[in-house]
């Protein structure tokens, strides 16, 4: 009677081994490389909702001129003109949902920061453009804004 062995040869297991680490060292950086730029769609969406929010309160002070004077008073007199506002003022006037979404930051801080994300709100007598950024005065702003990373509050 003859005696069949079952299984596989150190040779297979190895050649296994082999070709798992050669897809895996080929699918790893792809996968890494979709999780950075899914990350940096998703903080350029979030900029331009802040960015939205902020064109919203500036039409909330054109039909309420006593909410912020100074962007209502380059509108009555059509004179350029630049206001700095916090992502603070935006969330007290409902203009952007409280606890904006940062996806640069990890663990339980993973929002905006209210009070240093900053929104320039620029009049050239026309119309207005908005550019946010962190609130420092030395460094790169957008960089750092990366990088403003609090808890959820409220």
């Amino acid at each position: 009677m003859k005696i069949k062995n079952k299984g596989f040869t150190l040779v297979e297991l190895l050649a296994v081994i082999v070709i798992l680490g050669l897809i895996a060292l080929i699918a790893v950086p792809i996968v890494l490389n979709n999780i950075k730029k899914t990350k940096e769609d998703l903080y350029d969406t979030q900029i331009e909702l802040i960015k939205a929010g902020a064109l919203s309160y500036v039409t909330g002070v054109i039909a309420d001129p006593s909410v912020n004077t100074a962007i209502s008073s380059m509108v009555k007199s059509h004179e350029a003109g630049i206001v700095n506002i916090k992502l603070a003022v935006l969330e007290q006037a409902g203009a952007v949902e409280v606890n904006v979404l940062n996806p640069f930051c990890d663990g339980d801080n993973k929002y905006f920061s209210p009070d240093f994300t900053t929104i320039e709100i620029r009049y050239d007598g026309k119309e207005f453009d908005f550019d946010v950024y962190y609130d420092v005065s030395s460094g790169d702003k957008y960089e750092e804004l990366k990088n403003s990373c609090v808890a959820k509050r409220g």
